[in-house]
């Protein structure tokens, strides 16, 4: 992120790469850089409203001011010859200067033909992309024990909700409540830490 280099995630099977990319985000938060999240779609849809209503480069201007921007769902939609003129001007105004997460289901290999293939803009936008970039590879190490982001949290409310109607009503005292959160947080953490590695490579 300092570097202003781009960071892009393999894909994972039932792994949530965005709220892995939002932990990252938090992290930079903690450490005062300016951070912006959004979905592809959003993206581009905020793109072809913009162009509409002639503030097409404010718009753009925006996403590329953050010093760390994340895009989830990259490429997981099919893309217009104005949302690709939208991604190369981002991309463009972003490459080595602010740093960008790239989030997708596909493969970096498989890019090119997200992008549509032989033209232009699909070269120019991977050419700003993958040269210079962090490529992480995310992998279970027990592929059968695998278990998403979404059920671990879904869980976890669960547990922080049924022991705090319990606290309420049996008036459990405040540094308890705090040390039982501490207890179920470690729990679930534990269980998904231990079963994913992280190979980071430079392009």
């Amino acid at each position: 992120v300092q570097k202003g280099l781009p960071v892009y995630w393999k894909p994972l099977s039932l792994w949530n790469r965005g709220y892995l990319a939002c932990a990252l985000a938090m992290e930079a938060l903690k450490q005062y850089i300016t951070v912006k999240y959004v979905r592809m779609a959003d993206f581009l849809l905020e793109c072809t409203v913009a162009w509409d209503e002639k503030r097409y480069d404010k718009v753009l201007q925006a996403y590329a001011r953050p010093k760390l921007f994340i895009i989830d769902e990259w490429l997981d939609i099919e893309l217009t010859k104005n949302d690709l003129h939208a991604i190369k001007e981002l991309v463009h105004r972003r490459r080595r200067k602010l740093s960008t997460i790239f989030c997708s289901q596909i493969l970096k290999e498989g890019w090119y033909q997200a992008l549509g293939g032989e033209n232009t803009e699909a070269e120019a936008i991977i050419d700003r992309i993958t040269y210079d970039g962090y490529d992480i590879n995310i992998e279970y190490t027990d592929p059968a024990n695998a278990v998403s982001m979404r059920k671990i949290y879904s869980k976890m409310c669960l547990l922080y909700d049924g022991f705090f109607s319990f606290a309420v009503v049996r008036q459990v005292d405040n540094k308890l409540f705090f040390f039982l959160r501490i207890i179920i947080k470690f729990k679930y953490y534990t269980n998904i830490r231990g079963n994913v590695t992280f190979d980071r490579k430079t392009s």
